[in-house]
């Protein structure tokens, strides 16, 4: 049922381009439900993870637990379970709450005409993965949704988001980052207060330093080698096209205006090309070490920001289409049309 996979990339593009001409929320809803009811009612033998998670969800049911699952995760799918007693429903509440994160982010991103791309950069590039590293895809997405209160400046409204995810897995911790990326980046933070932030990061090193020695066990995977030793032709397209970006945009990196995220008004990228280019970079590892590149998972998710933007506002925005329409051209060539995504075979539950 390949189909099914290019069916629902139709609809996603009728859906996001309709969403863009009338705003619609009953469209939007629908947007997410679609996308929901693809990736949360999958066969077992979809993916690469899918049957391990039916394991999972299956032993927690039985009141077996694994030590490598976040007892977040685990208290989590025990409430659905109790409500529903069908692992299916885990799979399903976890995809609309994954939909609804990541696509609600995007049409809170600022103007409506960068909404399609986004959307359809979303689904063929990180989509699929959310049928495979569930978990974890649950995390960044929260975690993503709630980015949107630093463009608020409600840190401890993010902080408190992050540690929830941090629950679910442990990754979402390095989400912290994007803290002193917004406000090292903004000119609504005067020099003082910016030192203040340095001295509170240099303090809480220690802290994350032991937190983390106590947490290497557990994520040891991480770090083991991997088969292939080349960084991969499409993350260098992906590195190359943002550097041109910052090198054809030095007055936004050297003048800031205004560094809240997805501003489109003051066509100001530099938080998000920064976040953007640290996803590449530990996408990049993973060619190295076998899942180093999940952990750069949460700042990919501003590649279709960053793709819709530039490609909408940029002053060289035609030659973005063209450098962004090879590299989906290749994508699709090399990774969903040969069934790397998982989904190509895809078949209901």
């Amino acid at each position: 049922m390949e189909y099914i996979y290019y069916i629902i990339l139709s609809i996603v593009i009728i859906l996001s381009f309709a969403i863009k001409n009338t705003n619609s929320k009953i469209l939007l809803i629908l947007l997410i439900v679609t996308l929901s009811l693809f990736s949360g009612l999958r066969n077992i033998d979809v993916g690469t993870d899918t049957l391990n998670y039916y394991n999972i969800i299956n032993n927690i049911k039985n009141g077996v637990y694994s030590p490598n699952v976040e007892y977040g995760f685990i208290v989590y799918s025990k409430i659905i379970l109790t409500i529903f007693d069908n692992p299916t429903y885990v799979f399903l509440i976890t995809a609309l709450i994954i939909n609804s994160c990541i696509i609600t982010r995007f049409y809170l991103s600022g103007s409506k005409k960068t909404f399609p791309i986004a959307c359809i950069w979303y689904y063929t590039f990180l989509f699929p993965q959310s049928c495979n590293i569930m978990r974890q895809y649950l995390a960044a997405a929260i975690v993503f949704l709630f980015t949107i209160f630093l463009e608020r400046k409600s840190y401890r409204i993010f902080i408190i988001a992050v540690l929830a995810a941090t629950t679910i897995h442990l990754s979402a911790i390095i989400s912290l980052l994007l803290i002193p990326i917004n406000i090292l980046f903004s000119r609504d933070f005067k020099r003082r207060e910016k030192k203040k932030l340095a001295i509170v990061l240099l303090l809480a090193i220690p802290i994350i330093a032991i937190y983390v020695s106590f947490s290497v066990e557990h994520y040891k995977s991480y770090l083991l080698s991997s088969a292939n030793n080349k960084i991969g032709v499409l993350n260098i397209i992906r590195l190359a096209i943002a550097f041109f970006y910052i090198i054809t945009n030095q007055s936004n990196f050297t003048h800031i205006k205004h560094c809240g995220f997805c501003k489109v008004k003051n066509s100001n990228l530099v938080p998000i090309t920064l976040c953007y280019v640290i996803g590449i970079v530990f996408t990049s590892f993973g060619y190295y070490f076998t899942t180093m590149a999940r952990l750069g998972l949460l700042y990919m998710f501003f590649e279709p920001i960053f793709v819709s933007e530039v490609s909408t506002f940029s002053k060289n925005r035609n030659l973005y289409r063209i450098l962004y329409s090879i590299l989906y051209i290749m994508y699709f060539i090399l990774n969903v049309g040969s069934g790397w995504s998982g989904l190509s075979n895809y078949s209901f539950i």
